[in-house]
């Protein structure tokens, strides 16, 4: 599959997944036609600037999100409602938050410029700078 995703267009990215199907059809079928069902969301990533799209397509974060969820709600054994469970979920969320917002993408200001010209080209060059006390950003007018 890591063969699969390393590609640098959709064309390669497909003759990656044919050598990937016959090697594999014939043990996980339903997988394969999951996969051939959804292959246009499968390479949403390959539009995206080439050193961010291991980002794009890794689950690490999200797995990080459920690994911590289950260390928190492991030590308790008892939950006295619903709304415990989902006050844990909301407390690792703002944590998560809280340490990612700090934190940089590799080489990210290396292509800033190219995702805004992307989003320029999407939705038109109408955007506004904000700049707060902590950073600036970007946005679109309506």
């Amino acid at each position: 599959m890591k063969e699969i995703y390393e590609r640098h267009d959709e064309r390669e990215w497909k003759l990656g997944f044919e050598r990937f199907k016959r090697k594999w059809e014939r043990i996980y079928p339903d997988i394969i036609r999951s996969w051939e069902r959804d292959l246009d969301k499968l390479m949403v990533y390959l539009k995206y600037p080439y050193p961010l799209r291991r980002f794009i397509y890794t689950t690490n974060a999200l797995e990080r999100f459920i690994k911590e969820v289950k260390r928190r709600v492991k030590v308790i054994e008892v939950f006295p409602s619903e709304g415990s469970v989902d006050k844990i979920v909301y407390l690792v969320v703002e944590e998560m938050n809280e340490k990612y917002r700090s934190r940089r993408l590799k080489n990210f200001e290396r292509i800033i410029e190219e995702l805004r010209g992307e989003r320029r080209a999407r939705y038109g060059s109408g955007e506004i700078k904000i700049i707060t006390n902590e950073k600036e950003f970007y946005t679109q007018k309506s």
